[in-house]
């Protein structure tokens, strides 16, 4: 089972756009601090991705826009509450998915479900994937192993994903990935000296956009990722301040640009 809808494939994440407060602090778990820069919206390709918060400066809602019409594409909100998480994913005004975050004692991922969505807009409950994260000493996710309900209801059996995650020098640089019975597939990173101010700029083990939420993510910019022998490089333009304001993202000689405009106290 997977989201209907998905963000722009703006940088790292490749399938969803994770984004957060810029200023870097991994012993903020959640809640970003008040006085951070923050993401007001990213340009990428056709599209625009438009990020709003709620009265503690956490992401409430990230709505994608027409870049030639400007008409709303779709959006996701992000409900909070003790201990639980709650990602809705709407589509032409319907609701197409949710993930349902369950947090640890260090308001890291526990465990998620994600659930399709039926006809009458309920959580399809024989249509969900169950995802446990495990984490080592220093807070950062090793490994997470995915359950699929759907394959069990069809089949009686256990369909099983498993991801693995090396960290050096407080930097993912392997990621494995093992889908059901199909061969592990390794992607490898690679950094350079600059501060990673915001934690889309980074490689994460999964695709939501609060902050912190799978554990401390990596302290550099990845300059390089290689994956089944292809390698994508990505290059940076900074303003003033610090915050990376544009990448380049060059595949087999292919440039892809993003462009990241933040609003600041």
């Amino acid at each position: 089972m997977k989201k209907q809808f998905l963000l722009p494939a703006v940088l790292l994440v490749g399938f969803a756009t994770t984004i957060t407060s810029c200023k870097k602090d991994n012993d903020d778990a959640v809640t970003p601090s008040k006085q951070a820069c923050s993401v007001e919206y990213i340009l990428n390709g056709n599209d625009s991705l438009k990020v709003s918060y709620d009265s503690q400066e956490r992401i409430s809602k990230e709505e994608v826009f027409s870049k030639s019409s400007g008409n709303s594409q779709a959006y996701v909100t992000y409900d909070y509450s003790s201990g639980k998480i709650v990602e809705k994913t709407y589509q032409g005004g319907d609701i197409q998915s949710e993930v349902n975050y369950h947090l640890n004692a260090n308001d890291n991922v526990e465990y998620s479900v994600a659930f399709d969505k039926d006809a009458s807009g309920n959580n399809d409950f024989d249509n969900a994937d169950t995802t446990w994260y495990l984490y080592d000493s220093d807070r950062h996710v090793t490994r997470t192993i995915t359950h699929d309900r759907t394959d069990f209801i069809i089949t009686q059996g256990l369909s099983k994903d498993t991801s693995w995650f090396t960290y050096s020098g407080g930097n993912l640089t392997k990621e494995e990935r093992k889908i059901g019975t199909a061969a592990t597939t390794t992607t490898y990173y690679t950094y350079g000296n600059n501060d990673a101010t915001s934690e889309f700029l980074v490689p994460m083990p999964g695709d939501a956009s609060i902050r912190n939420i799978y554990g401390k993510t990596s302290q550099k910019l990845p300059i390089a990722k290689t994956s089944d022998g292809t390698t994508v490089t990505y290059g940076y333009t900074f303003n003033s301040e610090g915050y990376v304001t544009r990448v380049d993202e060059t595949t087999s000689g292919a440039n892809n640009r993003t462009d990241i405009y933040y609003n600041c106290k």
